[in-house]
């Protein structure tokens, strides 16, 4: 249904109770003024272009209305809200982030150099393809041509060797 710029705004206020929701939902504070902003941004951006609105059902105009709002809202905070001052947990934080990844790439380490010491190649290619590509067993089985058990019983081999090893190093 094709619904002309001067009826634009009487379409969507048929479903004024339910955008009122939707403006308490985003800025409780502020609901009706939020709402209206919509209303006007509504009314420009058809009546100006003199654009014909497509209405296809009331879920599609309900989401049309809470992007807009949802836009304002955002447009309002990010020219009003001052910026604050870094909170010190927020730093603290970010340094147990950055503890963190770099213990992370340092268990990498180990188990690359653990997949370096097995003995033949085909088995630490397997493996490689398996771990970097995040793909499923059946997916490299597909797209390889090696057969789904031989691609099982490498990657169960080689993740045993990776957990042996590693714990031996945790020992040392």
């Amino acid at each position: 249904m094709t619904i002309k710029p001067d009826k634009i705004l009487d379409h969507f206020a048929k479903d004024y109770q339910y955008q009122t929701y939707l403006a308490k939902k985003i800025c409780y504070k502020k609901a009706d003024d939020l709402l209206q902003e919509a209303y006007i941004k509504l009314h420009k951006r058809f009546t100006e272009k003199n654009k014909c609105y497509e209405h296809y059902n009331i879920t599609a105009d309900r989401m049309y209305i809470y992007l807009i709002m949802s836009n304002l809202n955002t447009d309002i905070y990010r020219t009003t809200k001052p910026h604050e001052e870094i909170n010190q947990n927020i730093i603290e934080e970010e340094d147990n982030v950055i503890e963190e990844k770099q213990m992370l790439e340092k268990k990498i380490q180990k188990v690359n150099d653990i997949l370096n010491t097995l003995d033949h190649w085909y088995d630490k290619e397997l493996f490689k393809l398996y771990w970097h590509s995040g793909k499923s067993l059946r997916k490299i089985s597909e797209e390889t041509h090696i057969s789904l058990s031989s691609i099982f019983t490498t990657i169960k081999f080689v993740k045993n060797y990776i957990k042996e090893n590693y714990e031996d190093e945790e020992e040392n």
